[in-house]
């Protein structure tokens, strides 16, 4: 599936199936997105991580409901991008859920 690809390196073929997975409706786990969103901040790519997560991922509005492990990826991610003001109201967000990092 598709964490074998992002497992294998191949975050850009992971992408194009997750989109395929998406368009037929499928249920993605959240390990799924955590694994994906990792690669993709590890690889240098924490822009398309954060799109991926204000897109797919949210408690009221996301096709997936984040874990701490989400929360503390994007995190991260906006660290790494100097987002710190973003990266604070993600933080307000995770406590707001009973999330701590």
């Amino acid at each position: 599936g598709i964490t074998a690809y992002i497992k294998g390196g191949k975050i850009i073929k992971s992408m194009e199936i997750l989109k395929q997975l998406k368009s037929e409706g499928r249920i993605l786990h959240a390990d799924t997105y955590n694994t994906l969103l990792s690669a993709l901040v590890q690889e240098g790519e924490s822009k398309i991580a954060i799109e991926l997560f204000e897109s797919d991922v949210g408690h009221s509005n996301g096709l997936i409901r984040p874990t701490r492990v989400t929360y503390n990826i994007i995190l991260e991610a906006y660290r790494i991008m100097n987002r710190f003001s973003e990266a604070r109201n993600l933080y307000t967000q995770m406590r707001t859920y009973g999330y701590i990092p």
